[in-house]
């Protein structure tokens, strides 16, 4: 064995444990930020109320139904599949597969043919990004995580193998068809082509991006966004809440941390000073002003901003994950609603009303019994 093959012998090697340390510094931090997920299983918000319910209600139709105008292709079918375990497991399913996901995120970073550095830095900077504990160790938000790895098929080399080619095609198929992101990426894809690299790789992915996005274009157009009851609160709520979300989740946590942003978006302190504001207009100054500004980072500032940040400056991006993170660093409890007494009443087929994560959110199961 010569010199270089000697030493590429024992980089390799060197990676592998790197990335090995990795993923299980990752799993700590998990676990140690969100310990309920692991050890108290709960539902959390849609994981109870749209897929669990649809899944069990519809069964595998629900695997292409809308909800707030697109699909949710990933979490229907951790769903569907969850279906044929008792459900009592359910919650346990739902969160184990989104640790499951959340690590291959990471792990996908460690590829060889995405050149970037300080890859370790920057995989534990996803689990410590999120500022608050609803997007952790849930279905409902593993579409936040997923959204990184499109920012990686938009720098990433072309493929190796016919394997390689084949897992890629399957990636962007089932993220693209889980969340909007594609439609506000596209541009990016774009870019590739252009600016990147011009290669029938670059065609191939821009050609399946611009598939996906006219896909989940025309649930967004054709959908009316009504949501079932939740809660005692809310019934429902529209496109001109959902953009806020957007806003604060991705160009607000990300660039400001969680204090700032919070402070940003929380317009209804207005409504104490004024005395005078109105839900509905709380809902449209969020929308022009929060809307406005989330829209432009999601399909231009933040993909483009991280891109920039981890390729001239990759200290910067970690050391913003840090400040962010450490404002909440450990999730508050969640709460106790037994779900296993419940869950024997479903599998009875009885009509019951579940209480689930967050305080005041339910799922309605009818009743099945012929």
């Amino acid at each position: 064995m010569s010199f270089i093959e000697n030493q590429l012998k024992v980089y390799n090697v060197a990676t592998e444990h790197t990335r090995l340390s990795v993923l299980f510094l990752c799993f700590i931090i998990l676990l140690s930020r969100e310990p309920d997920g692991f050890f108290n299983p709960q539902f959390w918000a849609e994981d109870g109320i749209i897929f669990f319910q649809q899944n069990l209600i519809l069964g595998f139709p629900a695997l292409f139904e809308p909800y707030v105008g697109y699909l949710h292709l990933i979490p229907r079918l951790i769903s569907y599949f969850s279906g044929f375990f008792p459900v009592t497991y359910a919650p346990a399913l739902y969160n184990f597969s989104a640790l499951v996901i959340t690590l291959l995120v990471i792990n996908y970073l460690f590829s060889s043919r995405i050149q970037l550095p300080f890859k370790p830095l920057l995989a534990i900077a996803v689990v410590l990004v999120p500022p608050d504990g609803d997007i952790l160790m849930n279905i409902t938000n593993i579409q936040w995580f997923l959204l990184l790895i499109l920012i990686l098929f938009i720098i990433q080399d072309k493929p190796n193998t016919r394997n390689q080619l084949l897992l890629d095609t399957l990636m962007i198929t089932l993220i693209g068809l889980t969340g909007p992101f594609i439609i506000l990426f596209l541009p990016l894809f774009i870019f590739r082509f252009i600016y990147i690299c011009r290669s029938d790789y670059s065609v191939y992915l821009l050609s399946i991006a611009l598939l996906l996005a006219l896909i989940q274009g025309y649930f967004l157009w054709q959908t009316t966004i009504e949501l079932p009851p939740i809660s005692e609160a809310y019934n429902n709520y529209g496109l001109e809440v959902l953009v806020p979300i957007l806003a604060i989740r991705l160009s607000g946590c990300l660039f400001f941390g969680d204090y700032l942003s919070s402070a940003i978006s929380n317009l209804s302190a207005l409504k104490t000073l004024s005395g005078n504001l109105s839900f509905g207009d709380y809902v449209s100054l969020a929308f022009n002003f929060q809307g406005l500004i989330g829209l432009t980072a999601l399909s231009i500032i933040l993909p483009a901003g991280l891109l920039i940040l981890a390729v001239s400056k990759p200290r910067k991006l970690p050391l913003m994950a840090l400040l962010s993170a450490f404002t909440h660093f450990q999730v508050p409890p969640l709460r106790d609603f037994h779900w296993k007494k419940y869950s024997q009443q479903i599998e009875q087929g009885e009509a019951v009303k579940v209480p689930i994560n967050p305080d005041g959110w339910f799922v309605s199961i009818p009743s099945r019994v012929p």
